[in-house]
């Protein structure tokens, strides 16, 4: 997986995090203090 991650654009890498976030946070399977919707708004912001 990481190789087809290495040729992802940086656009395209940093959308890639963000769905991670969303995922994760929608799943619950985030610790109560973090707050993925927020990650995935830093992340998509910079």
């Amino acid at each position: 997986m990481m190789p087809l991650f290495e040729k992802l654009s940086f656009k395209e890498k940093v959308d890639v995090l963000a769905e991670i976030f969303l995922i994760l946070e929608h799943d619950k399977l985030l610790p109560d203090n973090v707050d993925g919707y927020e990650f995935a708004r830093m992340i998509i912001k910079n």
